[in-house]
């Protein structure tokens, strides 16, 4: 039955192209149009399918949408789900613990699954728009260059969501989260990695309370077998899926304060706060380790990421024990 539905989308879509002329402009509404059709029949494989039979238009912000939110059907992601059931969840701790209670953060059980490949797919479709350098950073006001303020301000509400969407999943996968969102020991196998001033990552994490950190504490913290084998191990790192986590959560901080100020309303109310938080922390790592920042804290290319940081994982380390064991506790 869902192929027979499939088929006739195709060709409602073909009967729809071949009677409105060719111009490109009516081929790219049309399409969109039956993209929308198959996602709302469910059949998100036809969608990804009508999108991407065409070369992406770099100037058509709604086509850019569609595509993005084809590749996110795909991943399992629900618009009306995440802002009717899933938003309350984020809790006012300053943590990202509540977006691993997320009703589809459960549902990443590997890093090659549908469920997280799709959805990375889809904010790369929003990050890059308008034909941006996968080595240049996706800033908002390259974007801006590309689109109007109000196309701008629509494609990136949907990238938050994604966003959120997507840390939810990160962090229940790799952190093994618990029932009430809660890590399991630490998200890698740490080096002691030495520090500014003579001290190392293990004498700082000595000198913290268990309350910044969670569950990562100095008894585990370099202990073998502890932290998402995906990251890999000491001496053995896996870079690009360590710039993964980074640039996931870069780019949001990022995107978000800006959209936040040209959008109304209290649904991110909890969210916000967070930005003060994960600022104070940002502003700590160039003081721990110098080249932290260049390297990783002000990178938003997963390219670029894996480029500066591919001879070792020291600064790739500093920010997870820093930034990310802190905001997901």
């Amino acid at each position: 039955m869902k192929m027979i539905l499939r088929l006739l989308i195709i060709l409602f879509a073909l009967t729809i192209l071949s009677s409105c002329g060719s111009s490109d402009e009516s081929q790219q509404e049309n399409l969109i149009l039956s993209a929308n059709i198959a996602m709302g029949s469910g059949d998100c494989d036809g969608a990804i399918n009508l999108m991407t039979s065409i070369t992406t238009p770099t100037d058509n912000a709604d086509f850019i949408k569609t595509l993005a939110l084809s590749y996110a059907c795909k991943a399992k992601f629900n618009a009306t789900t995440f802002i009717t059931t899933d938003l309350g969840k984020f809790g006012s701790d300053g943590t990202f613990n509540g977006t691993t209670l997320f009703t589809t953060s459960d549902d990443m059980t590997s890093i090659t699954d549908d469920d997280w490949v799709y959805l990375l797919r889809a904010m790369n479709t929003i990050l890059y728009a308008g034909g941006l350098s996968t080595e240049e950073d996706p800033t908002s006001s390259l974007r801006l260059e590309k689109f109007s303020q109000d196309d701008l301000n629509e494609l990136e509400m949907v990238l938050v969501y994604l966003q959120l969407v997507s840390i939810g999943r990160f962090f229940h996968h790799h952190g093994e989260a618990n029932s009430v969102g809660e890590k399991k020991d630490c998200l890698i196998q740490y080096e002691n990695v030495s520090l500014n001033g003579g001290t190392n990552l293990q004498l700082l994490l000595q000198a913290d309370t268990e309350s910044l950190t969670g569950s990562c504490t100095d008894a585990n913290f370099t202990t073998a077998g502890v932290g998402s084998s995906d990251f890999g191990t000491p001496g053995d790192y896996n870079i690009a899926r360590l710039c993964e986590g980074a640039m996931l959560m870069n780019n949001f901080l990022h995107v978000f304060p800006s959209l936040l100020a040209r959008i109304s309303g209290s649904d991110f109310d909890d969210i916000q706060s967070m930005e003060a938080t994960m600022n104070n922390l940002k502003a700590a790592l160039d003081l721990l380790l110098d080249g932290v920042g260049t390297q990783v804290s002000n990178v938003l290319s997963q390219t670029k990421c894996e480029q500066l940081n591919a001879s070792s994982a020291d600064k790739l380390q500093v920010y997870y024990m820093i930034m990310l064991e802190r905001l997901f506790k």
